[in-house]
């Protein structure tokens, strides 16, 4: 039996997880680039032609937690990130079909997720429904420990994701 290194079980446990948001969204050219995606990272091709089949977006570096296990505890992490954006905290819908409008045609699905609270970004419903609209897939990690009204509940429940 051949054993499976870190890297391959990383990506199993990543698509198993994946599979079910992804699924709806799959089509033949997903798939085809999704294989040869797949063969050309095999191979370790220098300069692969396929585009990638999922990406992560963060839609705001921000977070209202301290989590003991988490960058966002330090102060100066904040900081930084309001230095490496230039003071821009929120991916506006504009920046969203910027980086996705490219690779929307083989693109499977979008975890909107990183270090901050996705929950956070006033848009997060208008960037879940233009990736629904454009048959993507969508997942994001979220503490739900935030308040949200009705309405914004209801969005989110209706943005499709």
């Amino acid at each position: 039996m051949q054993r499976l290194n870190s890297d391959s079980f990383n990506r199993l446990d990543y698509l198993r997880r994946h599979f079910l948001t992804a699924l709806p969204h799959v089509t033949p050219r997903k798939v085809a680039n999704l294989l040869v995606n797949a063969i050309e990272m095999r191979l370790r091709v220098p300069s692969p032609r396929s585009l990638p089949p999922y990406i992560k977006i963060e839609p705001t570096p921000l977070c209202h937690l301290r989590c003991v296990s988490c960058l966002q505890r330090y102060p100066d992490f904040k900081k930084s990130l309001k230095k490496q954006n230039n003071g821009v905290m929120h991916l506006s819908l504009a920046d969203l079909r910027r980086i996705v409008d490219p690779i929307k045609d083989t693109l499977i699905g979008v975890s909107l997720s990183h270090y901050g609270e996705p929950l956070l970004n006033p848009e997060i419903s208008s960037l879940i429904e233009y990736l629904h609209g454009n048959n993507i897939g969508v997942s994001f990690p979220t503490n739900l420990s935030l308040p949200l009204s009705q309405g914004k509940i209801e969005r989110l429940v209706t943005s499709g994701l």
